[in-house]
Protein backbone atom coordinates (compact mmCIF):
# COMPACT_ATOMS: atom_id res chain seq x y z
CA UNK A 1 0.00 0.00 0.00
CA UNK A 2 0.93 3.72 -0.58
CA UNK A 3 3.23 4.70 2.16
CA UNK A 4 1.86 7.73 4.46
CA UNK A 5 4.13 10.85 5.20
CA UNK A 6 5.70 10.62 7.80
CA UNK A 7 8.91 13.04 9.44
CA UNK A 8 11.79 10.74 9.51
CA UNK A 9 12.11 10.83 5.53
CA UNK A 10 15.25 8.74 5.51
CA UNK A 11 13.43 6.21 7.73
CA UNK A 12 10.05 6.43 5.24
CA UNK A 13 12.53 6.03 2.44
CA UNK A 14 14.13 2.88 3.22
CA UNK A 15 11.47 1.12 4.11
CA UNK A 16 9.89 1.55 1.06
CA UNK A 17 12.88 0.40 -1.06
CA UNK A 18 12.57 -2.65 1.22
CA UNK A 19 9.36 -3.38 0.33
CA UNK A 20 9.71 -3.00 -3.31
CA UNK A 21 12.24 -5.28 -3.42
CA UNK A 22 10.14 -7.85 -1.94
CA UNK A 23 8.98 -11.17 -4.11
CA UNK A 24 6.75 -13.98 -3.96
CA UNK A 25 7.87 -17.34 -5.55
CA UNK A 26 4.53 -19.03 -4.20
CA UNK A 27 1.58 -18.61 -1.88
CA UNK A 28 -0.90 -21.83 -2.31
CA UNK A 29 -2.94 -23.81 -0.55
CA UNK A 30 -3.53 -27.65 -1.83
CA UNK A 31 -6.07 -28.86 -1.79
CA UNK A 32 -8.19 -25.60 -2.22
CA UNK A 33 -11.30 -27.03 -1.78
CA UNK A 34 -11.15 -29.92 0.75
CA UNK A 35 -14.57 -31.18 2.17
CA UNK A 36 -16.02 -30.94 5.63
CA UNK A 37 -13.63 -31.45 8.35
CA UNK A 38 -10.86 -31.98 5.44
CA UNK A 39 -7.32 -30.33 5.98
CA UNK A 40 -5.38 -27.72 3.54
CA UNK A 41 -1.95 -27.30 3.48
CA UNK A 42 -0.88 -23.50 3.13
CA UNK A 43 2.72 -23.12 1.93
CA UNK A 44 4.30 -19.79 0.81
CA UNK A 45 7.84 -18.76 -0.41
CA UNK A 46 8.79 -14.69 -0.07
CA UNK A 47 12.60 -13.44 -0.74
CA UNK A 48 13.75 -10.38 -0.50
CA UNK A 49 16.31 -7.97 1.27
CA UNK A 50 17.10 -8.35 5.02
CA UNK A 51 14.66 -6.15 7.17
CA UNK A 52 11.60 -7.40 6.84
CA UNK A 53 9.19 -9.67 8.13
CA UNK A 54 6.16 -12.08 6.65
CA UNK A 55 2.67 -11.90 8.25
CA UNK A 56 -0.01 -14.13 7.10
CA UNK A 57 -3.50 -12.79 8.44
CA UNK A 58 -1.30 -10.81 11.11
CA UNK A 59 -0.02 -13.48 12.26
CA UNK A 60 4.19 -13.17 11.92
CA UNK A 61 5.33 -16.31 10.29
CA UNK A 62 9.19 -17.50 8.16
CA UNK A 63 9.67 -16.33 5.00
CA UNK A 64 9.44 -19.78 3.78
CA UNK A 65 6.82 -22.34 5.35
CA UNK A 66 3.64 -24.32 5.31
CA UNK A 67 0.80 -25.22 7.91
CA UNK A 68 -1.79 -27.81 7.85
CA UNK A 69 -5.49 -25.83 7.58
CA UNK A 70 -8.73 -27.43 8.97
CA UNK A 71 -10.92 -24.36 8.15
CA UNK A 72 -14.62 -25.00 9.57
CA UNK A 73 -15.65 -22.55 6.43
CA UNK A 74 -14.18 -20.80 3.88
CA UNK A 75 -11.82 -18.78 4.71
CA UNK A 76 -9.22 -16.59 2.76
CA UNK A 77 -5.73 -15.46 3.53
CA UNK A 78 -3.50 -12.42 3.10
CA UNK A 79 0.01 -12.51 2.29
CA UNK A 80 1.88 -9.21 3.71
CA UNK A 81 5.60 -8.15 4.09
CA UNK A 82 6.34 -5.55 6.85
CA UNK A 83 9.20 -3.16 7.76
CA UNK A 84 8.43 -1.42 10.83
CA UNK A 85 5.35 0.30 11.03
CA UNK A 86 4.79 -0.07 7.26
CA UNK A 87 3.20 -3.10 5.52
CA UNK A 88 2.77 -4.09 1.60
CA UNK A 89 0.21 -6.68 0.27
CA UNK A 90 1.59 -9.45 -1.24
CA UNK A 91 -1.29 -12.02 -2.34
CA UNK A 92 -4.31 -13.96 -0.74
CA UNK A 93 -5.10 -17.56 -1.23
CA UNK A 94 -8.89 -18.97 -0.62
CA UNK A 95 -9.52 -22.41 1.17
CA UNK A 96 -13.45 -23.15 0.02
CA UNK A 97 -15.09 -25.30 2.27
CA UNK A 98 -17.93 -27.62 0.40
CA UNK A 99 -20.65 -28.11 3.22
CA UNK A 100 -23.26 -29.19 0.30
CA UNK A 101 -22.76 -32.85 1.61
CA UNK A 102 -23.57 -31.44 5.29
CA UNK A 103 -27.27 -32.22 6.61
CA UNK A 104 -27.43 -29.99 9.51
CA UNK A 105 -30.63 -28.41 11.48
CA UNK A 106 -31.86 -25.37 9.85
CA UNK A 107 -30.70 -23.06 12.31
CA UNK A 108 -27.22 -24.52 11.80
CA UNK A 109 -27.71 -24.25 7.72
CA UNK A 110 -28.73 -20.79 7.97
CA UNK A 111 -25.73 -20.09 10.35
CA UNK A 112 -23.56 -21.25 7.78
CA UNK A 113 -24.72 -18.86 5.16
CA UNK A 114 -24.52 -16.26 7.10
CA UNK A 115 -20.98 -17.08 8.47
CA UNK A 116 -20.02 -17.67 4.75
CA UNK A 117 -21.34 -14.20 3.85
CA UNK A 118 -19.40 -12.81 6.60
CA UNK A 119 -16.47 -14.48 5.91
CA UNK A 120 -16.53 -13.23 2.53
CA UNK A 121 -17.37 -10.06 3.17
CA UNK A 122 -14.40 -9.30 5.68
CA UNK A 123 -11.93 -11.25 3.08
CA UNK A 124 -12.90 -8.99 0.74
CA UNK A 125 -10.90 -6.38 2.81
CA UNK A 126 -7.43 -6.55 3.15
CA UNK A 127 -7.02 -4.40 5.97
CA UNK A 128 -9.46 -6.40 7.93
CA UNK A 129 -8.69 -9.68 9.60
CA UNK A 130 -9.84 -12.14 12.18
CA UNK A 131 -7.66 -11.61 14.63
CA UNK A 132 -6.39 -14.53 17.08
CA UNK A 133 -7.90 -15.43 20.28
CA UNK A 134 -7.05 -17.57 23.29
CA UNK A 135 -9.49 -20.75 23.62
CA UNK A 136 -9.44 -23.28 26.54
CA UNK A 137 -9.79 -27.00 25.81
CA UNK A 138 -11.12 -29.51 28.04
CA UNK A 139 -8.02 -29.73 30.17
CA UNK A 140 -7.84 -26.31 31.04
CA UNK A 141 -4.99 -25.46 28.66
CA UNK A 142 -5.08 -22.30 26.32
CA UNK A 143 -4.56 -22.27 22.39
CA UNK A 144 -4.08 -19.85 19.98
CA UNK A 145 -6.51 -19.43 17.17
CA UNK A 146 -8.24 -17.36 14.81
CA UNK A 147 -11.42 -16.08 15.47
CA UNK A 148 -14.47 -17.48 13.30
CA UNK A 149 -18.34 -15.30 13.25
CA UNK A 150 -20.39 -16.07 16.24
CA UNK A 151 -24.11 -16.64 14.82
CA UNK A 152 -26.82 -17.40 17.29
CA UNK A 153 -30.71 -17.51 15.92
CA UNK A 154 -33.52 -17.38 17.97
CA UNK A 155 -36.61 -17.13 17.31
CA UNK A 156 -37.43 -13.67 15.42
CA UNK A 157 -33.84 -13.26 16.04
CA UNK A 158 -30.19 -13.34 14.35
CA UNK A 159 -27.34 -11.99 16.28
CA UNK A 160 -23.72 -12.07 14.90
CA UNK A 161 -20.61 -11.20 16.73
CA UNK A 162 -16.65 -10.56 14.78
CA UNK A 163 -13.49 -10.21 16.80
CA UNK A 164 -11.13 -8.67 14.45
CA UNK A 165 -7.81 -6.04 13.62
CA UNK A 166 -7.42 -3.49 11.14
CA UNK A 167 -3.60 -3.17 9.64
CA UNK A 168 -2.45 -0.09 11.19
CA UNK A 169 0.33 2.00 10.29
CA UNK A 170 2.31 3.78 12.31
CA UNK A 171 0.10 2.02 15.90
CA UNK A 172 0.11 -2.06 16.63
CA UNK A 173 -2.70 -2.78 14.73
CA UNK A 174 -5.88 -2.40 16.60
CA UNK A 175 -8.88 -4.83 17.39
CA UNK A 176 -12.48 -4.16 15.92
CA UNK A 177 -15.64 -5.97 17.95
CA UNK A 178 -18.63 -5.85 16.07
CA UNK A 179 -21.82 -7.18 17.65
CA UNK A 180 -25.24 -7.42 15.29
CA UNK A 181 -28.40 -8.62 15.81
CA UNK A 182 -31.41 -8.85 13.31
CA UNK A 183 -34.78 -8.98 14.12
CA UNK A 184 -38.37 -9.99 11.81
CA UNK A 185 -41.85 -9.76 12.18
CA UNK A 186 -44.51 -10.71 9.85
CA UNK A 187 -48.29 -9.24 10.09
CA UNK A 188 -50.33 -10.55 7.49
CA UNK A 189 -53.84 -8.54 7.60
CA UNK A 190 -55.72 -10.87 5.14
CA UNK A 191 -55.81 -14.13 3.68
CA UNK A 192 -57.62 -12.98 0.55
CA UNK A 193 -54.35 -11.31 -0.98
CA UNK A 194 -52.95 -7.89 -0.65
CA UNK A 195 -50.10 -6.80 0.93
CA UNK A 196 -47.77 -7.91 3.82
CA UNK A 197 -46.10 -5.60 6.35
CA UNK A 198 -42.31 -6.65 7.26
CA UNK A 199 -40.86 -5.02 9.87
CA UNK A 200 -36.96 -5.15 10.74
CA UNK A 201 -35.27 -4.18 13.29
CA UNK A 202 -31.45 -3.79 13.61
CA UNK A 203 -28.65 -2.98 16.42
CA UNK A 204 -24.92 -2.88 15.68
CA UNK A 205 -22.78 -2.22 18.29
CA UNK A 206 -19.14 -1.43 17.20
CA UNK A 207 -16.37 -0.81 19.08
CA UNK A 208 -13.07 0.33 17.98
CA UNK A 209 -9.68 1.92 19.67
CA UNK A 210 -10.82 5.24 18.01
CA UNK A 211 -14.26 5.64 19.28
CA UNK A 212 -16.56 4.48 22.03
CA UNK A 213 -19.42 1.90 21.92
CA UNK A 214 -21.87 3.15 19.24
CA UNK A 215 -25.01 1.89 18.72
CA UNK A 216 -27.63 1.95 15.78
CA UNK A 217 -31.21 1.25 15.97
CA UNK A 218 -33.23 1.58 12.66
CA UNK A 219 -36.71 -0.24 12.18
CA UNK A 220 -38.47 0.10 9.10
CA UNK A 221 -41.43 -1.76 7.47
CA UNK A 222 -41.99 -1.92 3.76
CA UNK A 223 -45.00 -3.67 1.84
CA UNK A 224 -44.39 -6.86 0.20
CA UNK A 225 -46.99 -7.71 -2.39
CA UNK A 226 -48.57 -11.57 -2.05
CA UNK A 227 -50.21 -13.81 -3.96
CA UNK A 228 -52.87 -16.19 -3.04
Amino acid sequence: MPLPDDSNGDSQEQAYEILEQVTVDYFRADPTAPGPFGFSVLSWKVDGPRGFLVKINGIRVERVGSKAIQPRISQTFHLYAHVSNYYRFLRSVTITVDLSACVPDPNQLVGAYINKGLVEGINADPDLYFRVIGQRDGSGRIHFIESTPETMITAGRIRFILKLRAHADLIPDPNVDIDASFGLSVDIPTVFGGSRLVAVSKTINVLSPWATQRTEREKECAPLLTHW
